[in-house]
């Protein structure tokens, strides 16, 4: 045969991009999972595609992990590209069956998970239910993992419990294993245990003060027999109590001047009548003034303050004072210490303390014939 024509070629050379691969093996895997792509040699960019479809260097980049977040069967396809390198071939992952997240609410977690990565060898869907925190403990919405829960408002203990409520008389306002139960402030408490707030804790009988205080003793003439009192209940007019801090109506006594005859229960009280006095606090009865003396008014809260009684004189109860009727010829109409001054001609028996004219025994006279 004839030699053939001679034909030259040029041909360049290049080395060939790492060929990605993955580090989690097939297998069920639940939604919000994480895939690292590696690749064995230098590389510039990965590119990936999560449908299935051939990923070019239009497709998404690589950079720090890939979530799992097509639910169903998703495969991640993947190359690389490195300057003056050819590119790699596409690598397909192993098939991830992804399972969604249960999205569990606040105060849930879900037991099957712990903290991190969780693969699922044998697929269970009681190991995905949501379960409530323990009593007393809460968490985040999506928490995963018993210790995701910590002590709610009104409850300490560590995360994941148990947790115990803050006992009656004392509150806690914060979430999580930091805080303690905080004593509610003097003269107040709360009124059940596992309270949140400071504001929870109430005047107790005996004191006034708003949710939360501060607080102090009712004040003398006052009482209260209830939690929470802003404003303690003042005693019924003519009443008080002889300390602060009361917390029972019968705590009101009758004051000096006023009575309410030995009865606890009854009320109100009332004065003592005008020719009465009390000088005692409680239910004692008024006492009459002296002879021939009265009251200028009623409520008189010491025998002094009799005074001497119309048709009476005297210059005040005490050593070697006291009242007596006007003598003969004398009378004082009004009530007073004082003497009685002599009586007017032609006045009468009932104006002048049992003096007679000679024309009113006339006049007596000529009545009884």
């Amino acid at each position: 045969m004839a030699t053939s024509k001679e034909v030259d070629a040029h041909f360049i050379v290049k080395h060939q991009s790492c060929s990605p691969s993955f580090d989690l093996p097939g297998g069920k895997y639940i939604e919000g999972d994480n895939v690292t792509i590696g690749c064995d040699g230098p590389y510039d960019t990965i590119y990936y595609t999560l449908d299935g479809s051939e990923p070019t260097t239009s497709s998404s980049t690589y950079k720090d992990g890939i979530i799992l977040s097509v639910i169903g069967n998703m495969q991640i396809k993947a190359f690389s590209v490195t300057e003056n390198m050819l590119d790699s071939d596409v690598s397909s992952s192993p098939t991830y069956d992804v399972h969604p997240d249960p999205r569990c609410k606040a105060g849930e977690y879900e037991p099957g998970t712990g903290m991190g990565r969780s693969t699922i060898p044998r697929w269970s869907l009681a190991a995905r239910n949501c379960t409530k925190c323990p009593a007393g403990g809460t968490s985040l919405p999506q928490s995963k993992g018993i210790f995701s829960c910590k002590a709610d408002v009104g409850y300490t203990g560590p995360d994941g419990g148990p947790f115990e409520p803050c006992p009656v008389g004392s509150y806690k306002d914060s979430t999580g294993s930091a805080g303690m139960c905080q004593a509610c402030p003097e003269l107040s408490s709360t009124l059940s245990s596992a309270s949140g707030s400071a504001l929870d804790c109430k005047a107790v009988p005996g004191a006034e003060g708003p949710d939360g205080g501060p607080f102090r003793q009712c004040p003398v003439g006052t009482w209260s027999d209830k939690m929470g009192m802003v404003k303690c209940i003042p005693c019924p007019p003519g009443g008080t109590t002889l300390s602060p801090g009361k917390h029972k109506y019968e705590d009101c006594i009758a004051l000096p001047g006023w009575t309410n005859e030995k009865d606890w229960s009854q009320g109100p009280f009332k004065k003592c009548a005008v020719g009465s006095y009390k000088s005692l606090y409680g239910p004692y009865p008024c006492k009459l003034c002296p002879f021939c003396s009265t009251t200028e008014e009623e409520g008189a809260t010491k025998i002094k303050l009799c005074v001497a009684d119309i048709g009476c004189e005297g210059k005040g109860f005490g050593w070697e004072l006291g009242f007596t009727k006007c003598k003969h010829g004398f009378f004082k109409k009004t009530v007073g210490n004082g003497d009685c001054p002599p009586c007017q001609p032609g006045q009468k028996d009932g104006a002048c303390g049992g003096v007679f004219t000679e024309v009113d025994t006339k006049e007596v006279a000529a009545k009884k014939s």
